[in-house]
């Protein structure tokens, strides 16, 4: 499989019906996520994303912004990890290891989180 292109103009070309500002394509990778889940044998949640998915997710509504997004960081971690990358969760090696990004301004940093994660695709090694 070759590796995707993710050029500027690539990745804009599929978004003209995916507008629909943050929230509504929030809820769109939801849904997409939720179809993901399924079709590799995952819970189905399609059909019952107002609810069942509602209340599995509870427990993690009271959670603060700052400890959603330490969790999303555990996930990345743990794909990194399944993959077979060998990742440190030292806070010391892992601020050595992102200190170079320190400077680097969010909008940056976003788009360098878009950038690789359609590079990762699939999570297939892809031929560089």
């Amino acid at each position: 499989m070759a590796a995707p292109i993710c050029t500027a103009a690539s990745l804009m070309s599929g978004t003209a019906c995916f507008r629909g500002g943050r929230e509504g394509n929030l809820r769109k990778r939801i849904y997409a996520k939720a179809v993901q889940l399924k079709a590799i044998g995952g819970t189905d949640y399609t059909s019952a994303l107002s609810t069942t998915l509602v209340t599995a997710v509870a427990c993690l509504v009271p959670l603060y912004p700052d400890q959603r997004d330490s969790i999303r960081t555990v996930i990345e971690y743990n794909k990194a990890s399944n993959a077979g990358a060998t990742i440190s969760s030292s806070p010391s090696t892992v601020a050595a290891s992102t200190n170079c990004l320190k400077n680097v301004t969010n909008n940056t940093l976003e788009v360098m989180e878009i950038f690789l994660d359609c590079q990762l695709g699939y999570g297939h090694a892809y031929p560089q």
